[in-house]
């Protein structure tokens, strides 16, 4: 989908936010590598990135983080527990990527 939405789906979005009737708009995806090809292309509010940053995955930290910072795209972490261990520690059933730990 990543085609039509650079096609006409951001577009669409631009016009809304020119017109008034939303205020913002972005991108919520589990993927560094999505976030990175669209905000250097188009320009985002904001950036919803689930299970991609945590003291267990830091593989935003490089090249995502400072391009939010320079485009000036707000970047909300979901997630931040990678479905459980963070949360739980290393207990029986402890999870992680919502997998056994």
């Amino acid at each position: 989908h990543f085609r039509q939405f650079m096609d006409g789906g951001l577009k669409a979005l631009e016009e809304l936010k020119s017109s008034g009737t939303i205020s913002a708009y972005g991108l919520g995806v589990n993927e560094v590598r999505i976030c990175l090809d669209v905000l250097r292309r188009a320009p985002l509010d904001c950036i919803l990135l689930a299970s991609c940053y945590s003291l267990l995955d830091r593989s935003a930290e490089a090249e995502l983080l400072p391009l939010c910072r320079e485009r000036q795209t707000s970047l909300i972490i979901g997630g931040v527990f990678n479905s459980g261990i963070l949360a739980t520690g290393p207990v029986h059933g402890a999870h992680f990527d919502y997998q056994p730990a």
